[in-house]
């Protein structure tokens, strides 16, 4: 919203019916930017927070005495206009904040009701650090000829002012380096440590504790209160380590978060991308660390691609290295393998007979990790490549490790 539309706001002169609204995937989110917009509340714009755990009564008085701003989450927002305590028909601005985390939390049947009722002139700004093809599609449906803004590249990268450490190690071995981690940090560091579940979220939390270190932990099956009061002492510096899951990756803004660790992998890299963004923000550089086990070699393509593009090259060749013994460990080797262990598979076009699984599997990441680096854009080269993979493991290994050191050289 403009300064020229907020003066226009600021004069009218009765308030009947919102013209903003802004959608975020996360309470916390939303609660962040009803901040930013009580930074306007000197030109009489008035603005309400809709969220599920906030007090509903509350809310929904809030809304008949007018405002001029909502911020929802999809859920909360869905079930108000589903019992018609909210009225979206004077809606022209709307805002999809983080629209791919929407979707994968599950919210695309809520947001597909909440437009139905907004009227179809508004203007509608979509906004993400990544463009993951749930956004396009997004922007496809509900976007008419959409203009496309973006700073740097489409490209998935990483910020440059975050140095990117990779671990690669064992699950066992994982508690041994956060609690190494944590005891080396100063009393001017802060960290959010990212953990794949709410129980490993509690269960890292009460080990910490145990261990005499002052943490807070955040998660969905939080009481509200209890999750704002985490949040809030750690962005006062009451507590300097937060355990969190994806819950804190999207839109948190602490400006003095110094370390990012990774203690679980995320489920997709786009993920990975916005845990990292976390630190090193508003001019400050910060550190990530990240923790890799055997479960996780499949991202390893895609994470090199991460650190290539921001000149991070120190960790290529330890993740290549854990991919050979990946492979190793999973029985690819230059015997012909039984009868029972062979299927037909069809990667990037080209059918062959005679694959295992560890075979498929490789292939497989191998193709997405050659046209994600842009080495491969017709079948014809994935052809070529194919002849000299099929020469067995020795040249399997060779030849992904040949197109990693093309891609560095370019």
């Amino acid at each position: 919203m403009s300064k020229v539309e907020a003066d226009s706001w600021s004069f009218k002169g009765q308030r009947n019916r919102p013209g903003m609204l802004v959608l975020t995937p996360t309470r916390e989110l939303a609660l962040q930017v009803e901040g930013e917009c009580c930074k306007y509340s000197y030109k009489g714009l008035r603005s309400v927070c809709v969220y599920g755990g906030g007090n509903r009564d509350e809310q929904i008085e809030e809304l008949r005495k007018g405002v001029d701003i909502i911020i929802a989450t999809p859920g909360r927002l869905n079930d108000l206009q589903m019992n018609n305590f909210v009225n979206l028909k004077n809606i022209t601005y709307l805002v999809l904040d983080e629209a791919d985390k929407m979707l994968d939390m599950g919210f695309e049947p809520q947001i597909m009701k909440i437009l139905l009722d907004v009227r179809p002139d508004r203007q509608t700004v979509m906004t993400s650090a990544t463009w993951p093809r749930s956004v396009h599609r997004l922007a496809q449906s509900y976007l008419k000829e959409p203009m496309l803004v973006y700073v740097g590249t489409l490209d998935l990268v990483a910020v440059n002012s975050v140095k990117q450490n990779i671990i690669v190690t064992t699950e066992e071995e994982k508690w041994i380096h956060i609690q190494t981690f944590l005891q080396s940090l100063t009393s001017t560091d802060k960290v959010i440590v990212f953990v794949s579940r709410k129980a490993v979220a509690d269960h890292l939390s009460s080990e910490l504790i145990l261990g005499n270190m002052s943490i807070e932990s955040l998660h969905g099956d939080r009481e509200q209160r209890d999750r704002e009061k985490a949040l809030e002492n750690f962005k006062t510096g009451k507590v300097r380590i937060l355990i969190a899951t994806d819950l804190a990756s999207r839109g948190l803004d602490v400006h003095d978060i110094t370390h990012v660790y990774n203690f679980d992998f995320p489920r997709n890299i786009e993920e990975y991308v916005h845990r990292i963004g976390r630190t090193g923000r508003a001019g400050r550089t910060g550190v990530s660390i990240t923790t890799m086990t055997r479960n996780d070699w499949r991202f390893a393509p895609e994470l090199v691609n991460i650190l290539q593009r921001a000149n991070q090259h120190g960790n290529d060749k330890k993740l290549w290295e854990y991919m050979t013994e990946k492979l190793n460990l999973m029985g690819l080797s230059d015997k012909s393998p039984t009868e029972e262990e062979t299927s037909r598979v069809e990667v990037g076009g080209v059918v062959e007979d005679g694959v295992n699984q560890a075979q498929r599997l490789f292939l497989t990441t191998f193709y997405q990790w050659l046209r994600g680096s842009r080495r491969i854009n017709r079948k014809e080269k994935w052809k070529e490549k194919w002849k000299d993979l099929k020469e067995g493991p020795s040249s399997f290994i060779n030849v992904f490790c040949s197109s990693v050191v093309e891609v560095k050289v370019q």
